[in-house]
């Protein structure tokens, strides 16, 4: 066996990242998130946003999660519902009327 040279006690493999976040006394995943927050990415997947921490994917699970959680029954008319039609609209073409 060969032994390997020693690292020096200071010597990283990555640069540190230095930011307003940095010197805040939480864990380096609440840093990933807040980072993710600020570039307008989704916290979890890094998809770009749509509500004020998650992607569409996310946010329509996050609204479900409540709601079961919550033991609601009611469907209100909010933002997640809206854009999830606009999407599901997207991807079936508009019938042409018939006169």
């Amino acid at each position: 066996m060969k032994k390997g040279k020693k690292k020096k006690e200071n010597e990283y493999t990555r640069k540190k990242i230095v930011d307003e976040f940095t010197e805040l006394p939480i864990s380096r995943q609440q840093k990933w998130q807040l980072r993710r927050a600020k570039e307008g990415r989704c916290v979890i997947c890094g998809e770009p946003k749509v509500t004020a921490w998650h992607c569409l994917k996310h946010a329509v699970a996050n609204r479900e999660w409540a709601r079961k959680y919550s033991h609601s029954v009611r469907r209100n008319k909010t933002l997640t519902y809206r854009l999830a039609e606009e999407v599901k609209g997207k991807g079936k073409p508009k019938a042409a009327k018939a006169k």
